[in-house]
């Protein structure tokens, strides 16, 4: 299996696999993965902010995929199917309301985040919390950026 071959040719294929071919980064990966779902902010928060980064990526792999711990935290198919109605829906929170926002601008014009956008991410994650989320965006928005590139397989792994 090549990464590297081109996109003419690519044949889609499991993220565990491509990530095998260097042990020490994948680990690395699973390591910092573990790590922010293991933080202090909500893990149906941290996925509808994942599966909302997925979609505005076009991320066939990352979409497919559930998080174990946000679904059994009690996010369910059918608030997922209301994602793109975040801002409107009333099942939203206004702790998911502000980090979706926060994701939207992050992915489309990260120039524009202003100081009340992150007192407001600070509001309703506290510190420690912005430091998880921020940088749980960023291994998500490289983690789909990666799935796309190298043809990652949509399912599992």
């Amino acid at each position: 299996m090549d990464p590297s071959a081109p996109a003419s040719g690519a044949v889609a294929r499991r993220r565990a696999d491509v990530l095998g071919l260097r042990p020490e980064l994948a680990a690395a990966h699973q390591r910092l993965l573990d790590t922010i779902w293991a933080g202090s902010v909500s893990p149906v928060t941290l996925e509808l902010c994942r599966l909302r980064m997925a979609t505005l990526l076009t991320s066939a792999a990352a979409l497919a995929e559930r998080t174990e711990v946000a679904m059994a935290a009690g996010l369910t198919e059918d608030r997922i199917g209301r994602l793109a109605q975040w801002p409107t829906d009333p099942s939203f929170s206004q702790e998911e309301r502000t980090c979706i926002a926060f994701v939207e601008s992050f992915l489309i014009d990260h120039d524009q985040i202003s100081d009340e956008d992150v007192r407001a991410l600070t509001e309703a994650l506290a510190p420690e919390g912005v430091v998880t989320f921020t940088t749980a965006l960023v291994v998500w928005d490289n983690q789909h950026r990666f799935d796309n590139a190298l043809h990652v397989a949509v399912g599992r792994g």
